[in-house]
């Protein structure tokens, strides 16, 4: 090649370069994900091959070549091409740009190799729609173009690189290629290179250098086409979770899988207190994925389900777990002190009321909230099999006479969420009085006078409420109190 005559001065490049990046930042970017510039010893080795063929353009020709079986560009223009063969890689780029050690310079040359053509990020839209003779586009014009970016990037040899061609073609590709002349003064900053230089390449997009000795470098690349999976996690039931601090979407965990069985596990991802798992970057392909740790307050959810990662895009999981309950079985049996379910004279054990409180939290009987989250109002019926007879109250709309909705599950029967309820006899029946009253949890054991108060726990996919679900409530007759006069009869 001929003697190159001029090159642009490195610190005046730099500083265009750096102008270009704030005027692209004012526009819409390319954006493909996030990477920094791989650093890697060298060692690995690949084939290279020199095609007998060239890409022809204004007065000159470049050789197509391929590294690895991906197209590969010489980023030294004024040197001799070199033999096909095995040459090791250099990951190492930025000891092999012409400002050595310039990892900004390596960055941009990176960027750019991938939105060159041959590389997975080529568009054509990127690049002028017309050469400079105003003839129509195509795959040589297209390898000059990025020949001319990446030599000159790399080796900051705008000369070189265009070598042979004439003065009209040069014009153009300072004007919409480089977007400087070659003087260094910026001319175009929307021109490709600048464009493409700041935009940012995906993290698996590597560049690497196959140093021939006296022949030209060689530029190539490897990738793995990667995209994104984040998650998004929400409750199945609000209207049991919603406002209730026992309930948490934080701290799900999920295992991303490459197989079915889920026994080759890719990563996991971990949701945040708005139920989000930020995404990770993954091989394009498909992957399963379950939940191994469920948040407070929900059942695990061990189902296999599969999703397909796709090149260069994210794919959004929504995924919704069900809020442990307890389906309510409360169930209030209303006895005589003395009789048991056996009424006395003419008193009742219909029609006892309860009140029962839900607080949606953790709380005891000391530091209850002064407003309930919801309030029912039951009373006792009289309930007959065979020769037996009970007097019961429940947590149903069958039995309750007032007061809030009841909160249901999702087959319609009335469950309690987790947190805190109180149970209290508000009204006694007809001949008993509330005086002397005691509860039993389960119909023994420790006799509890006045409110009830015990939390609804989570016991893994269930929930329960501590101490049972079965009460005993006593109640003691009334007696009319009477005095006896004795007369002595004349």
């Amino acid at each position: 090649m001929h003697k190159i005559k001029e090159k642009i001065s490195m610190k005046k490049l730099k500083r265009v370069l750096a102008l270009a990046m704030a005027v692209i930042l004012s526009v819409p970017t390319l954006s493909t994900g996030t990477g920094t510039v791989p650093v890697k010893a060298a060692g690995d080795t690949v084939e290279l091959t020199v095609s007998s063929e060239s890409a022809k353009y204004a007065g000159y020709e470049t050789r197509k070549m391929y590294a690895g079986g991906n197209y590969a560009y010489c980023v030294q223009p004024s040197k001799k091409t070199p033999q096909s063969g095995t040459y090791e890689k250099h990951y190492d780029v930025e000891n092999y740009v012409s400002n050595a050690g310039d990892e900004t310079q390596a960055l941009q040359s990176r960027n750019l190799a991938y939105y060159c053509w041959g590389a997975p990020g080529f568009n054509a839209s990127y690049f002028p729609s017309t050469w400079y003779d105003g003839s129509a586009m195509d795959d040589d014009k297209y390898i000059a173009l990025s020949h001319i970016m990446l030599s000159f990037l790399v080796s900051y040899d705008e000369v070189g690189s265009m070598h042979g061609c004439n003065s009209s073609f040069k014009s153009w590709v300072y004007q919409n290629v480089l977007g400087y002349n070659a003087n260094g003064d910026l001319v175009n900053g929307q021109a490709t290179l600048p464009i493409l230089c700041w935009t940012t390449a995906p993290a698996s997009f590597k560049i690497y250098v196959l140093d021939t000795g006296s022949s030209q470098n060689i530029l190539g690349y490897e990738y793995t086409p990667t995209g994104t999976v984040s998650l998004s996690k929400s409750s199945a039931d609000t209207g049991i979770t919603s406002g209730n601090s026992c309930y948490s979407l934080a701290g799900a965990v999920y295992g991303i899988y490459s197989d079915a069985g889920c026994s080759a596990q890719v990563t996991t991802l971990t949701t945040d207190a708005g139920g989000n798992a930020a995404a990770v970057s993954l091989n394009a392909g498909t992957y399963y994925y379950k939940e191994l740790t469920a948040p407070a307050g929900y059942a695990l959810d061990s189902s296999v389900q599969s999703f397909t990662v796709t090149a260069g895009q994210n794919t959004a999981l929504s995924v919704s777990d069900t809020p442990t309950n307890d389906p309510v079985r409360i169930s209030i049996n209303k006895v005589d002190n003395e009789t048991g379910d056996k009424v006395q004279g003419g008193a009742s054990l219909e029609n006892a009321e309860f009140t029962v409180k839900y607080y949606a939290g953790y709380y005891h009987a000391g530091n209850l909230p002064t407003n309930a989250t919801r309030t029912w109002v039951i009373k006792t019926k009289k309930i007959t099999s065979g020769d037996k007879t009970a007097y019961i109250a429940a947590l149903d709309d069958s039995y309750k006479i007032s007061g809030d909705e009841l909160y249901k599950g999702s087959n319609g029967v009335a469950v309690l969420p987790l947190g805190t309820i109180s149970i209290e006899e508000t009204k006694a029946p007809e001949g008993y009085s509330l005086e002397g009253a005691y509860l039993q949890v389960g119909g023994t054991g420790t006799k509890i006078t006045g409110k009830y108060v015990a939390q609804i726990t989570q016991n893994g996919n269930l929930a329960q409420l501590k101490g049972g679900n079965t009460f005993k409530v006593s109640d003691k007759i009334k007696r009319g109190d009477f005095k006896l006069t004795k007369i002595l009869q004349k």
